[in-house]
């Protein structure tokens, strides 16, 4: 591709740049299936649509949304929320489908614009910083305006070499799913071993004996008193500093911080050591993790230093993932929704024997190396797709 490339504006090369609609009565009308497909921006996933949990309308309600049909090849771009910036194209010949209001639908001139390599352009580091830095609107709701997604500089070569882009990051992008399916794959097959060891841990139909939490574990929460929490004077030394975010990013063992204690934040917090099983306990309540190294904690996260001797800490916090729905309905209906430790300490627990929670413990830290493994791996992969974008817009692919 030539490196003076012509450049042209998106909206010179769409027949459509429009949102999807609102179902008329909302959430009320969705159908576990159906006929018509309704693809909502959390379906909407980097370079794919994750179809997992996707609702259906009637055609009925289909009808009171003919702007938002989608026709096959039509390019998915969320415009608001966490989400924004994801990109999609929808291939399907067959499904019917519609979008709600939180995705953008760009329908492009195939004669001159290919939708698959507008949609690699779209989620190249180019646009997705031009996005995130320079783009939002609306305050604290992120947003995208249609204008703003017509004003997208397009370089623009030859249909012929649009479509040979596409390609090479097509097979690349195929490569980096197929790692991330493995790695989720891996984690079902832990869950099903979990499963058929201990049954259903809500209900335990195997009988375990139960005993709350308190009396198999120390259940404490982290501290931090200084306000306002973002004091400089208290950051930036040797310390780990975990907060609910933190969490938030992990699924088992936590190996990594963003933030640090220096000597003078460690006298207003609170260590644990590694080990200890964290809890959130506000914002994004329930999710845990296992501390792989000696942190100091806010007081949006508990510790709960379990008793080796009664049970192991891999077992309390597999268990405590099918708790977080539990917990989340528990939460008193606050602008700032939580739980504490009169919810935690008296929870009652099913307590297997403790050899069959370390034969559990043995596979559980055998997925977390392989989960290592396979995030090495898919870092690796996404750098090399990443450089392989970067170098495709630049014409040097």
């Amino acid at each position: 591709m030539s490196s003076n490339i012509a450049i042209q504006e998106l909206g010179e090369l769409a027949n459509h740049i429009s949102s999807g609609s609102t179902p008329l009565g909302g959430r009320s009308v969705y159908l576990d299936e159906g006929p018509v497909m309704l693809i909502r921006s959390q379906n909407v996933r980097m370079n794919h649509l994750l179809l997992d949990d996707v609702a259906f309308v009637s055609d009925e309600i289909d009808s009171s949304m003919q702007r938002s049909r989608l026709e096959p090849q039509d390019v998915l771009l969320n415009i608001t929320g966490a989400s924004i910036g994801r990109v999609a194209r929808f291939s399907s010949r067959s499904q019917r489908a519609n979008v709600n209001q939180h995705v953008c639908i760009i329908r492009t001139k195939h004669d001159r614009l290919a939708p698959r390599y507008l949609e690699y352009f779209l989620s190249s580091p180019l646009v997705q910083n031009e996005i995130h830095n320079e783009l939002q609107r609306g305050g604290t709701r992120q947003a995208l305006t249609f204008k703003q997604i017509s004003e997208f500089k397009i370089p623009l070569p030859s249909l012929v070499e649009q479509e040979r882009i596409a390609d090479i990051l097509e097979r690349a992008n195929e490569v980096r799913r197929k790692r991330q399916q493995a790695t989720a794959f891996t984690e079902q097959f832990l869950r099903s071993a979990f499963l058929d060891m201990f049954g259903n841990p809500v209900t335990n139909p195997k009988g375990w004996p139960v005993k709350k939490m308190e009396e198999l574990a120390s259940v404490d929460r982290g501290k931090f008193t200084p306000r306002p929490r973002n004091d400089p004077r208290y950051y930036g030394g040797d310390f780990p500093f975990i907060q609910t975010g933190d969490l938030a990013k992990c699924d088992g063992v936590l190996r990594t911080w963003t933030q640090t204690l220096n000597d003078e934040g460690v006298k207003v917090s609170r260590e644990f050591p590694a080990g200890t099983v964290a809890i959130s306990i506000a914002a994004n309540i329930g999710d845990t993790a296992i501390l792989g190294f000696d942190s100091y904690a806010t007081d949006s996260v508990v510790g709960i230093q379990v008793d080796g001797l009664m049970a192991t800490a891999e077992y309390i916090e597999y268990w405590f993932r099918f708790q977080q729905e539990l917990l989340k309905q528990r939460a008193p209906e606050t602008a700032q929704k939580n739980i504490n430790l009169q919810v935690l300490r008296p929870l009652p627990v099913p307590i297997p024997k403790l050899a069959l929670q370390e034969e559990f413990a043995l596979q559980y830290r055998g997925f977390e190396a392989r989960r290592m493994r396979f995030n090495e791996a898919a870092s690796k992969l996404d750098d090399l797709f990443n450089s392989l974008v970067q170098r495709a817009f630049k014409g040097k692919l």
